[in-house]
């Protein structure tokens, strides 16, 4: 073992000995951008696991760092944890994940809130026996009476739950709808969470035979209307990207002494002959880049003053 392995807590393991295990996960998502986050600022977040290297939470940052060919990884023991309370700490680092597609949170949630509401019960269960045992005074021969006291809600409900949880009520209605919606219409699964829960809520005014046709065409619908406001999102990423390009470019001051004042900024690439020469290819495919930008931008502009002057003609 890298540590002590009873005293330990928190630090370094090599990262080959964390035992995976069966993992939940149906899609690691965009593993290459966590991996570049984490090689530019480091591992903000160690990975969570129990006394015996077993992952409890962290398997994407797990999977980002082995693909950056690290040999050791940060660390964090939970000890004295019960399964169940082991998978709702999993469960509950997946609610801040950004890849997740809308199925996967919905069933994430789903069954986050039942791991909660067995917890909860739990707890009052044994906070009732406790309180019934301290206050009662059994006549001799009397059994000691279990069960909730009078005036007391119902364990382990929505509301509890969800307070719990830290979401609202209706983020676990809309998870455990989603989830119905899906499973008795899979087309669902292409469309938002939303637009698949508003399709198998008006798909039970139709009759019986028009249900499936209905819910076809709508689905339909709904993934063009879709990917129309994908687009959009698109074009708004592209815009802010060549925009910040342009205006960088507008208002760089280039002189020699600015240039070497810059490359002083990176000392690393001045020790090595090989990371100078691979510092220069970079820059140099990046000039490359700009350049050829300049020439489509040019291009395309002409293109359009050209269309426009037909347009006025016609």
């Amino acid at each position: 073992m890298n540590d002590t392995p009873w005293n330990r807590s928190m630090g370094n393991m090599n990262i080959d000995l964390v035992k995976v295990g069966a993992r939940r996960r149906d899609d690691m998502g965009d593993i290459e951008a966590l991996a570049a986050s984490i090689d530019q600022v480091g591992l903000l977040h160690p990975i969570v696991i129990d006394i015996f290297d077993n992952l409890i939470a962290g398997q994407r940052r797990l999977e980002a760092c082995k693909r950056l060919g690290w040999e050791a990884i940060p660390y964090r023991i939970v000890r004295d944890v019960d399964e169940q309370r082991l998978r709702e700490i999993e469960l509950r680092e997946n609610l801040d994940r950004k890849d997740f597609t809308e199925l996967e949170l919905s069933k994430n949630m789903a069954a986050l809130v039942e791991v909660v509401k067995e917890r909860l019960r739990n707890e009052f269960r044994a906070e009732t026996i406790q309180t019934q045992a301290e206050n009662y005074c059994p006549v001799p021969g009397q059994k000691l009476p279990i069960g909730r006291p009078a005036g007391t809600g119902k364990p382990g409900s929505v509301r509890d739950v969800a307070s719990e949880i830290g979401v609202p009520r209706q983020t676990v209605h809309d998870a455990v709808a989603h989830i119905e919606a899906v499973k008795k219409y899979p087309i669902l699964q292409a469309v938002s969470k939303t637009a698949a829960i508003q399709i198998a809520r008006n798909a039970k005014d139709k009759p019986p035979f028009e249900r499936q046709r209905y819910v076809t065409e709508q689905a339909e619908m709904a993934r063009k209307t879709e990917r129309g406001f994908q687009k959009i999102d698109d074009q708004y990423k592209v815009a802010k990207e060549f925009d910040m390009a342009i205006s960088a470019s507008r208002s760089l001051e280039v002189t020699p002494d600015r240039v070497d004042m810059w490359i002083d900024s990176f000392p690393s690439v001045l020790h090595q002959r090989d990371e100078l020469l691979s510092f220069h290819r970079d820059i140099m495919n990046a000039i490359s880049n700009l350049q050829h930008l300049a020439a489509l931008i040019n291009e395309r502009l002409k293109l359009r003053v050209l269309r426009k002057g037909n347009d006025h003609e016609d």
